[in-house]
């Protein structure tokens, strides 16, 4: 009997590099996978998977994503 399957690699750091689904019976198969900064902020995210986009990130000099808005504590106050 088969089933959905989803495998999953990970670097040395325990980060995920890798994803990939098959035999999904609703048909969402394909594959990810991740890269990071040095410092462990995942960068991107390049998806074979439909409803999963690729993307990418950017990071400003306290590790912050920049695509967030911040208050003067650091706290994220919005997208």
């Amino acid at each position: 009997m088969g089933g959905r399957t989803v495998n999953y690699t990970y670097d040395d750091l325990y980060r995920l590099t890798s994803e990939s689904i098959g035999n999904d019976p609703h048909g969402v198969n394909g594959s990810a996978g991740y890269g990071y900064d040095p410092v462990g902020n995942r960068l991107n995210r390049s998806s074979s998977i439909a409803p999963m986009p690729s993307q990418s990130s950017t990071y400003d000099a306290n590790d912050r994503l920049t695509s967030d808005n911040y208050d003067s504590n650091g706290n994220t106050t919005g997208h």
